[in-house]
């Protein structure tokens, strides 16, 4: 009996298909008071509309309050800026992601969004990516063993590097499609728009026992 030990490698195009916005509120004011005033106002309003439109406002996060003491350049004067940063965990849905959009610049809110794409079915998607691996593996020593005679018999032991799950889990996440929003129709090509995708791959490193 023999060694033989192959890297197997296996990849996977996936749609993402979950998205999360970061949507934060930002005022200044000559006092604190002043700026926060603002910021709960303008957020208050956000949620006043989307509740209108049927989401569940409770399924939205709370992520941060500030209020900060800013100066000038002169480091003399001071002024106060404040902001709250709300989380909205969504399947993905370009309709609702446009409402919102369109929403905010209607009503010119102070305000930054930010978006970032999760798979909801990443350890799923990276289990069937280890076995395809050891199977290109196998298919690899299984050819190198044949060259002199020899046929695979068994795994002796395998390595991989462990991959980076998102921690959060969305068991709770909003799902814009059960909900009877009004799609914004001044904006029908970009409703049409598909999510991104990204592209997933395992490697290990198994050693086969040939004989």
């Amino acid at each position: 009996m023999g060694k033989l030990t192959i890297r197997g490698k296996a990849s996977m195009n996936c749609t993402y298909d979950m998205v999360t916005l970061e949507i934060e509120f930002f005022k200044d004011g000559n006092t604190a008071n002043t700026a926060m005033d603002a910021v709960l106002t303008q957020c208050e309003s956000f949620l006043s509309y989307l509740d209108s439109q049927g989401v569940p406002i409770n399924q939205i996060s709370m992520e941060q309050d500030e209020v900060e003491r800013q100066y000038d350049e002169d480091n003399e004067e001071y002024y106060y800026t404040a902001s709250r940063k709300i989380v909205i965990r969504m399947s993905f849905d370009m309709p609702f992601i446009n409402m919102i959009l369109d929403h905010v610049r209607q009503q010119n809110y102070d305000i930054a969004i930010e978006s970032s794409y999760k798979l909801s079915n990443e350890r799923e998607i990276h289990d069937e990516l280890i076995k395809q691996a050891v199977a290109n593996s196998k298919h690899r020593a299984e050819a190198i063993a044949a060259t002199v005679g020899k046929k695979i018999i068994g795994i002796k032991s395998v390595s991989m590097d462990s991959y980076g799950e998102d921690s959060i889990r969305y068991c709770d996440m909003l799902a814009p499609d059960s909900l009877r929003y009004e799609k914004p129709k001044s904006l029908d090509l970009s409703n049409q728009l598909a999510a991104n995708s990204t592209t997933e791959s395992e490697s290990v490193d198994v050693e086969w026992i040939i004989d």
